[in-house]
């Protein structure tokens, strides 16, 4: 197992495996003063109040995908029998964090790879990617991977910073200082990024607004 994931991580550039490297190292001193316990139990109330505020599916019909997951992703308090997490680094922090990733681990399917090499055997009624997609190497094929791995009228739940302002957009691509966010766009390049793909906006939402940055939540429909 440990030997395909390496072969797949080998598949990515140097910059997308120095930022994995750095996510692990964030986890791991975030969660070393946490309990484990309370931890999850925060996250999951975390979770239920993001949901109700924006009006989210917490029971969604179909089957369900949740990109990026993380150690303590939205699975938490999703349905667990028809859910099916995608993220490179699972075995890394269910082998650092038990207490935490391993939550409700037996129940899900778990698929350990980039999205970029993930190629969907079955399609999705519902897709959470909270976060994720400005961490990603290939933007371009990350979004075309999540068209492909969507039903028709299945809908996408994305939220992502978003550029305000073109000038610091472009300083930030210039520099490229933030190796955990190589993509640096606007809300309106996100929006016609998905509109290529086939995918129509339904709903777009300011979750918290930052000097340089709108973090947003936006919902497509195939």
């Amino acid at each position: 197992m440990a030997g395909v994931e390496l072969s797949y991580f080998r598949g990515m550039n140097l910059r997308w495996n120095i930022a994995q490297a750095l996510e692990v190292r964030w986890w791991t001193w975030y969660l070393a003063r946490k309990d484990p316990a309370s931890y999850v139990q925060w996250k999951k109330q975390y979770w239920l109040n993001f949901f109700r505020k924006f009006d989210l599916p917490l029971a969604p019909s179909g089957q369900l995908l949740e990109v990026g997951c993380g150690p303590a992703g939205a699975f938490l308090i999703l349905p667990k029998e028809r859910l099916t997490v995608l993220d490179p680094l699972l075995p890394v922090y269910r082998m650092k964090h038990p207490e935490i990733a391993k939550t409700h681990a037996s129940q899900l399917k778990s698929i350990a790879l980039p999205l970029e090499v993930w190629e969907p055997e079955s399609r999705f009624d519902h897709i959470f990617c909270f976060n994720v997609i400005n961490h990603t190497a290939q933007l371009e094929l990350c979004a075309e991977k999540l068209a492909e791995a969507m039903k028709p009228g299945a809908r996408l739940y994305l939220s992502v910073d978003c550029h305000r302002y073109s000038l610091l957009k472009w300083f930030f691509r210039a520099l490229p200082g933030d190796v955990l966010h190589p993509q640096q766009l606007g809300a309106d390049e996100y929006i016609e990024l998905f509109r290529k793909h086939a995918l129509q906006l339904q709903d777009s939402r300011l979750i918290r607004r930052e000097p340089v940055f709108d973090y947003q939540l936006f919902i497509f429909e195939k």
